[in-house]
């Protein structure tokens, strides 16, 4: 991942659901938060953004140059990435 961040313009989008079991989501943070790219000075500082829709907050974007994150609630392993370009 970090050789795809730092030598290609590849966007990466990673989805993690909040019930997941099998990958859950501070594992997922966590090696996010960890990966020696570019833009991980600046993701460190970068909000954590909550995710609003009808009023609802349904999770959590962070996003820094080509590397968005989504913490998805009530969702689980299978979360879908539908809608998303």
């Amino acid at each position: 991942m970090e050789d795809v961040l730092n030598n290609t313009d590849i966007k990466v989008n990673v989805l993690t659901g909040q019930l997941d079991l099998i990958v859950d989501t501070a594992g997922t943070a966590l090696w996010v938060d960890n990966l020696n790219w570019l833009g991980a000075t600046t993701w460190a500082k970068a909000p954590r953004n909550p995710l609003v829709v009808d009023g609802i907050i349904e999770g959590y974007v962070k996003n820094v140059d080509d590397l968005t994150m989504y913490w998805v609630d009530r969702a689980g392993h299978m979360v879908s990435n539908r809608g998303e370009s």
